[in-house]
């Protein structure tokens, strides 16, 4: 396994604290890898429409998805977008909570599970408005909202976890999608571990130490191991991709629980063990490179298709 230091984004990343890390830096990250694939065409489409921004390429507008949140840029689309998506609507948009068990993404058979808003749907809707079939925001926001979808999808904990039973002594992690509906345990989610604090000196949550302390092999080398999906083209319409690379974050988090078992709950959050962090790390470790390496190439591919020549 690669050092930490051997990981490009985490060089790029030695201003900003770690909590930022999967944000900004990995987010930026993929755009920049996408910018170096899209095609000429492509690239002109992309620098035409964020002009009036002043901005020419995906790797600037990456994190604009997670700044409107806090101190939001004052440009005229993001004011008109907080006017028609107040009170910060938008921030269930970075997520779906499906069970480690789902088979596939499915708003049918899966409906407690997904949403008219998740990220897989969201990808979906601003890949319809930069194709002139919906006008939900500008196409200068849905390619801001594009380009930070898939980045997050390729999170694998933005879109699987386990769901919790709190109802005995010792709870315990679900992920049958079945057994949570049976049990009416399908708002008890584990929010992608942010409620699982590992056993490390310092309190941390499943879900931050895959945003920020994880390490990753580097990208050049998961690219080799990834050969295959590399080449693999998408069936259907661009819109409907996101479903089947969302599942792919669903295998991936399914390793990232393995080993994971509550032991005991801490206010409103749960302790569990795992089988220590060298261990871990050299098991999940290639996984991140493997998802940067995904999530560029397949921004880079819906791109290129929606701006063809």
């Amino acid at each position: 396994m690669s050092s930490t230091t051997n990981d490009p984004t985490r060089n790029t990343a030695a201003a900003v604290s770690p909590q930022e890390l999967w944000g900004p830096v990995r987010h930026k990250f993929i755009a920049m890898e996408a910018d170096k694939q899209l095609t000429p065409q492509a690239q002109k489409a992309v620098s035409s429409l964020l002009a009036p921004l002043g901005q020419s390429s995906l790797a600037e507008v990456a994190t604009w998805a997670d700044e409107i949140k806090g101190n939001a840029p004052n440009d005229p689309e993001t004011t008109q977008f907080l006017k028609d998506f107040p009170n910060m609507v938008h921030k269930h948009w970075h997520f779906v909570d499906l069970p480690l068990g789902a088979t596939n993404y499915d708003r049918q058979q899966y409906a407690p599970f997904t949403s008219d808003t998740d990220v897989v749907q969201m990808i979906a809707k601003s890949v319809d408005v930069l194709q002139g079939n919906s006008q939900i925001m500008s196409k200068i926001n849905a390619l801001r909202w594009l380009t930070h979808l898939i980045g997050d999808l390729h999170q694998p904990l933005h879109v699987a976890c386990c769901y919790i039973d709190n109802s005995t002594a010792q709870p315990a992690l679900l992920t049958d999608p079945t057994v949570i509906v049976q049990k009416g345990l399908t708002h008890q989610s584990d929010q992608g571990g942010n409620l699982l604090l590992l056993p490390m000196e310092h309190e941390t949550t499943l879900h931050a130490y895959w945003d920020s302390l994880i390490p990753s092999v580097t990208p050049a080398a998961a690219a080799d191991a990834l050969h295959v999906e590399l080449t693999a083209s998408p069936t259907g319409a661009p819109r409907t991709w996101a479903e089947s690379w969302a599942m792919d974050s669903v295998n991936k988090s399914r390793q990232a629980y393995q080993s994971l078992k509550i032991t005991d709950k801490a206010d409103k959050k749960f302790h569990v063990s795992w089988e220590g962090e060298k261990a871990y790390n050299n098991r999940c470790a290639p996984l991140v490179g493997e998802q940067l390496v995904l999530g560029a190439r397949r921004l880079a591919l819906i791109v290129n298709t929606l701006f063809p020549a």
